[in-house]
């Protein structure tokens, strides 16, 4: 059904995709005033919890935030970490202390990253609507407990933004990046904005009539006038890179800034200085760790295989002249745990898992042990083969699928020994439609609202009409007994039905399973 447009994803294949790359991802890690620690979000570590990897002596322990909810994005700041949960902006002061709130999130907004203008007092608040359309940012300054509303023309949204240690304002925006500064309202009637100029422009953008392969900066750390990047593919999934890019500095006069008086020279030069010491450190589709040291002078990032989901991560310091050191004796091995090869080891019973493949493998035993326990009760039925069994069996093999996707979403990679039941769970659920006979006025009330595939959201309307959240929403859907039939005529495409409720969409379009969660708004 989707797939004829290409825009639907087989569940049994690399079906974890990045968001759009205008939407900013959240920075997953954060330094230590002193830059001897880097505080880790990891995927396999409990709500509310980083992993603090201490790089003096490689030794390494969970540090509970305080809260009990997902944390999207945390940040140094002086003496503390800040970070944000969907609803609300913390603040907690190190090395020890209580976490306290700072604020909400604005209304109708949902907090996505953190940046802290150390410089200038000030946070940037980086958020998403609760209906997924926009992506605005807000600017809190020292001693006001409501962020204002940043305006930001000609921009979408600020993504993966950082401060140096002056203050300057880096970001991701159309692929490139950009430098600039959040300036005050220059009228009591007017809003914050941000002033910034394009000044690396190391986006791939293409319109072939098919998957994307765009590519573009996301998530951004500074050291002196080095500007390391993760690039990530626009729109899809499948390929990542660690670069960096030098910038220019301030323009040393009126006439060498890029301007529109200035004519094109200007700009192209900074351009071509951006770009002179350009270099690239090794692939990454997942999470980088990203950040950036207080002082200025170095940044920690990961590197990581991402055609072999076994190969550890490399983790790296990175210099203000672009220069990067390996750490070594920091590793993710195949068997997944953070393995320290000097130094302490970590306090007894301490979790030591960034997005750890030894515990994935071991979830995903369990996967296959409550695959086979369901798959047992159905069979047992009675009587064979009834709807209220039937549904109860593709409800359990969807939570399954579920799971899976939502870490591939955070780790960037397949687990191998999901894969191993993939095709059986698709196998299964490919033998237990609905009936051809089902309610389709009842099909058709559920099938209203926003799914998220593990690529893109799409919307079908109460008016008949669907789309790609991202593009137009117009073309012609219909439920017909058990099928999703969409477009009309000869060009229409027909998918059935597996399992379409109040939370899941599955359905099967010749030999592929589609998997799709509802996006509660």
């Amino acid at each position: 059904m989707f797939g004829r447009f290409a825009i639907g994803c087989i569940i049994t294949t690399a079906i974890i995709s990045v968001a759009r790359i205008e939407r900013s991802s959240g920075a997953a890690a954060a330094f230590s005033d002193d830059g001897n620690h880097v505080y880790l979000l990891g995927s396999n570590l409990p709500k509310g919890m980083v992993l603090d990897v201490d790089l003096i002596n490689f030794t390494t322990k969970q540090l509970n935030l305080g809260v009990s909810t997902e944390v999207h994005g945390i940040v140094n700041a002086p003496r503390a970490l800040l970070f944000v949960t969907d609803r609300s902006l913390y603040r907690l002061p190190l090395p020890t202390g209580q976490p306290g709130k700072i604020c909400d999130a604005p209304a109708g907004c949902l907090f996505h990253d953190v940046a802290c203008n150390r410089a200038q007092h000030g946070v940037l608040l980086m958020c998403r609507t609760k209906d997924g359309r926009d992506w605005p940012s807000y600017y809190l300054r020292e001693q006001r407990q409501t962020p204002s509303l940043i305006a930001t023309r000609r921009v979408n949204a600020l993504v993966g933004a950082v401060f140096d240690r002056e203050g300057h304002l880096f970001f991701a925006a159309e692929g490139d990046v950009w430098e600039g500064s959040v300036e005050p309202p220059p009228e009591p009637d007017l809003p914050t904005s941000v002033e910034a100029i394009r000044f690396a422009p190391v986006a791939l953008r293409e319109t072939a009539n098919g998957t994307s392969g765009s590519t573009g900066a996301r998530e951004l750390a500074v050291a002196g006038q080095t500007v390391y990047v993760h690039m990530q593919r626009m729109g899809g999934s499948g390929w990542g890179e660690m670069i960096s890019v030098r910038w220019p500095g301030e323009p040393k006069s009126e006439d060498e800034k890029p301007g529109v008086e200035n004519g094109v020279k200007p700009n192209v030069e900074t351009f071509k200085s951006a770009l002179a010491v350009f270099r690239v450190y090794g692939p990454n589709l997942g999470a980088s760790y990203l950040c950036g040291s207080p002082d200025g002078k170095k940044v920690f990032f990961a590197t990581r295989n991402s055609d072999n989901a076994g190969e550890a991560l490399r983790f790296y310091l990175g210099d203000d002249n672009g220069e990067v050191h390996p750490l070594d004796q920091l590793k993710i091995e195949e068997g997944g745990q953070l393995k320290i090869e000097t130094g302490a080891q970590p306090e007894r019973g301490t979790e030591t898992k960034i997005g750890s493949p030894l515990a994935e493998e071991k979830s995903h035993e369990a996967d296959a042990q409550k695959f086979e326990a369901a798959k047992q009760e159905y069979q047992q039925a009675l009587p064979a083969g009834n709807e209220a069994a039937r549904l109860t069996y593709v409800n359990k093999l969807a939570q399954i699928i579920e799971r899976n996707v939502a870490e591939r979403w955070k780790t960037g990679h397949p687990n191998p020994a999901y894969l191993k039941i993939a095709e059986a769970i698709n196998s299964e659920l490919k033998k237990h439609p609905t009936s051809k006979d089902s309610d389709s006025k009842k099909l058709s009330q559920l099938l209203v609202g926003k799914w998220q595939s593990p690529r893109h959201t799409y919307i079908f309307r109460a008016n008949g009409k669907w789309g790609n959240e991202d593009g137009p929403v117009d073309t012609n859907w219909r439920v017909q007994g058990n099928q999703i039939v969409l477009g009309e005529g000869k060009t229409a495409s027909r998918s059935t039905i597996i399992l379409l409720n109040s939370e899941y969409l599955i359905y099967t379009e010749g030999d592929a399973v589609y998997f799709f969660s509802r996006v509660n708004e």
